[in-house]
């Protein structure tokens, strides 16, 4: 057990666990109706207020946005992010390993989320800013670009 970034006690789970976490919150049909009419409460109020879960001005309220109801996303501590899609019940949970989530980890979920054509040509144009952002200097000039290079694989 350790402790969030907000102070809640968290669990240590592997990334395979909770990407199945986020494939039952996107679609929890197979689970018993209590914790489905609980599930649809909660994932509903995630996406029809996403700023109530991360703020303003933050990769998961815009991402929750753009999705308009679709998807379900959530930072975690040490750059964990989440996410659920409820079109095609997929969970997927990434973790960049140094923690810093500041440079890589929303290319790279951006990245994920076209490789699997999950995001259209107009949520990449909304969330343009952090899918291949810029560096900029102390004189706000461009000097550089995070341009995600991976291509995903089928595991074996």
């Amino acid at each position: 057990m350790g402790t969030d970034g907000c102070g809640v006690p968290v669990f240590a789970l592997p990334l395979d666990k909770l990407a199945t976490a986020y494939a039952s919150l996107a679609n929890p049909e197979r689970l018993d109706e209590k914790r489905k009419s609980a599930i649809h409460r909660i994932t509903s109020a995630m996406t029809e207020h996403p700023e109530m879960v991360a703020g303003t001005n933050r990769f998961c309220t815009d991402f929750m946005k753009v999705g308009n109801g679709r998807f379900i996303g959530k930072l975690g501590a040490e750059s964990v992010y989440c996410i659920g899609d409820k079109e095609t019940g997929m969970g997927i949970a990434v973790k960049i390993e140094d923690g810093d989530y500041s440079r890589s980890l929303y290319p790279f979920v951006m990245e994920i989320m076209v490789q699997l054509h999950l995001l259209t040509n107009e949520h990449v144009e909304c969330l343009e800013k952090y899918y291949q952002p810029k560096m900029r200097n102390c004189r706000n000039e461009i000097v550089g670009e995070v341009l995600p290079a991976f291509i995903l694989e089928r595991a074996k």
